[in-house]
């Protein structure tokens, strides 16, 4: 929320701060009608989009000049009177806002370097904030560079390409960087990195620039020294036949990613089990590492749902899961997911791509009812070979389809095939 924040750019000329959902109303971008925070969140096409970012928030962040005008209401819209920019537009005022206070001053450096290398004038703002708590003043943008040493010696172990001096130098400032000192008696580089490379943490990241200037293409080919004998992992071939199969019976694959958000993961499947959560993400939308591909099918879908039907899709790939047996506490596991989706998709339908699929493998295995809160009570089950439960098959319950803004029925399994 944004209840404690409240940051005066110049003086008190422009105001960041939160403000109650229905405290004013302004025009935003694209309309000719006033509204209020809250009326865009229902009414606006990008405040229909984003209005996740606000939910269940008792402030709404602005951005308000002197006379309490509002300018925008970030992420979502500007507003008419003073954020449309147009091919004329020749004064631009860049305001960047986020969660995390260096990833904001950064973001803002990279858009505003980009401006300036167009040929625009870059003017500074002082701004006054509260931070965490913490008071203070910024003057942005920052084009301060930072200061980097690393050995020479280092660059050739991990290259070994035998380049002199003069030659790295050469090439570190064909990627940016500014040589402050040279020392080969000491064995040291310091350098200059550029005000917009936020990408630099390790040596390593230097020595990556040196190569792409030296171009990969020039780097000498070697022979290995020892002989081996390649061949498929036994888990490589399976996971082969699997997909051999699933296209087979006319399915799609589709690789998604392993991080997700909560809200797919957990809270639009009707699911109140943990996850496993990354402690700094870069985004909420991949602030979890997944432990179920379905929810990132359901995703697949809803984005697809104006493609022509039947949607028949399946993924093979690796899910986490916390286990305190292990020595880092988690445990992967490869699982296989397939979804069916047309206007009479059952539990029969999805049952006989079961079958098939094990009938192909070699695997005898039988559906034992379960309640399952993501599917329809009494079309769900378990799926059990030989004493173990390997996964679970089932119809999607009506509520996850509205929650996935999905139309058609969802017919459904996952199984852990490590198991089989």
């Amino acid at each position: 929320d944004f209840e404690i924040l409240s940051t005066y750019i110049n003086g008190k000329k422009i105001k960041y701060m939160g403000i109650k959902p229905n405290a004013l109303k302004f025009i935003p971008l694209g309309f000719d009608k006033e509204l209020s925070p809250a009326e865009i969140l229902k009414n606006h096409p990008k405040g229909i989009k984003y209005s996740k970012l606000l939910k269940d928030k008792k402030y709404y962040p602005v951005l308000l000049d002197k006379a309490n005008n509002v300018l925008s209401m970030p992420p979502i819209i500007n507003s008419s009177s003073s954020g449309k920019v147009t091919q004329k537009t020749k004064n631009l005022f860049i305001e960047s806002t986020g969660m995390d206070f260096e990833t904001v001053k950064h973001v803002l450096n990279v858009f505003v370097a980009a401006l300036a290398m167009r040929s625009g004038k870059v003017y500074s703002v002082k701004t006054r904030y509260n931070y965490n708590g913490e008071c203070g003043s910024e003057t942005t943008p920052n084009f301060n560079p930072s200061i980097f040493q690393i050995k020479p010696s280092y660059i050739d172990e991990v290259l070994g390409l035998g380049l002199t001096l003069p030659e790295v130098k050469k090439l570190l400032k064909m990627m940016g960087y500014k040589i402050l000192r040279a020392d080969s008696v000491n064995d040291l580089l310091v350098l200059e990195i550029p005000f917009y490379r936020n990408d630099i943490m390790h040596a390593v990241d230097v020595i990556e620039d040196i190569a792409i200037a030296y171009n990969y293409d020039n780097i000498p080919s070697l022979k290995p020294e020892i002989s081996t004998n390649g061949g498929l992992l036994s888990e490589t071939e399976r996971n082969m036949l699997i997909r051999e199969v699933m296209i087979g019976m006319k399915f799609q694959e589709v690789l998604s990613f392993t991080l997700t958000s909560k809200e797919n993961l957990l809270d639009k499947m009707n699911l109140t089990e943990s996850a496993l959560g990354i402690i700094n993400p870069i985004s909420s939308n991949y602030a979890y590492v997944r432990n179920s591909i379905l929810p990132m099918l359901m995703s697949f879908l809803e984005i697809n749902k104006t493609v022509g039907f039947p949607h028949l899709l399946f993924e093979l790939g690796p899910i986490v899961l916390p286990d305190k047996k292990m020595y880092n506490k988690v445990r992967q596991e490869t699982h296989l997911c397939a979804v069916i989706s047309h206007s009479r998709a059952t539990f029969t339908e999805i049952k006989s791509v079961l079958d098939m699929l094990l009938k192909n493998l070699g695997i005898q295995a039988r559906v034992k009812h379960i309640k399952h809160s993501s599917f329809i009570e009494g079309r769900c089950g378990e799926i059990i070979v030989g004493k173990k439960r390997i996964g679970f098959i089932g119809e999607i319950h009506p509520q996850i389809l509205e929650n996935f803004n999905l139309e058609n029925p969802v017919a459904a399994f996952e199984i852990n095939v490590d198991a089989l």
